[in-house]
């Protein structure tokens, strides 16, 4: 008969290291580690935080300062393992990023880039009258010109 292991009250005060990913120092895991996960790891990477993190609102401050400051290419990576790992990470940002193009029914990218002014815009948002054909809003320095065109969006 087995016995089940007596379970730990932890007091809510300490700061618990989970040590349950680690292994044995004679064992060899890094080859099993995912080659993703590795890229991600810098020199001072990710290896040693494997610390149990209480989220409150020091620490979700930092995790804005730490997306508003990480590289593009290491937040692009980060989101794809997210995506591959938890399916409501992938809906979540499935929601956001990607939308169904008036008209056709593709499945496309929600946002794009305005060709005149640079200005990022969601691709469904319904236009009005004299308003810039790419995104919402008058181009820059066109306000105070009238449309040529009504809703085409040429101005003078």
């Amino acid at each position: 008969m087995t016995e089940k292991p007596e379970s730990i009250e932890v007091p809510p005060n300490v700061e618990v290291i989970d040590l349950t990913g680690l292994s044995d120092s004679s064992d060899s895991g890094d080859d099993e580690r995912n080659s993703e996960e590795k890229d991600l790891e810098s020199e001072h990477g990710s290896e040693g935080s494997e610390i149990e993190i209480t989220l409150n609102e020091e620490t979700r401050a930092q995790l804005q300062t730490a997306i508003a400051t990480v590289s593009e290419t290491r937040l692009r990576r980060l989101l794809k393992i997210l995506v591959e790992a938890d399916v409501t990470i992938e809906a979540a940002l499935t929601r956001e990023l990607v939308t169904l193009k008036r008209g056709t029914q593709d499945v496309v990218p929600r946002w794009e880039t305005c060709a005149n002014c640079d200005e990022e815009y969601d691709i469904n948002t319904l236009r009005e009258d004299a308003e810039c054909i790419f995104h919402p809003g008058m181009p820059a320095g066109q306000l105070d010109k009238k449309p040529l065109t009504g809703s085409l969006g040429i101005f003078r």
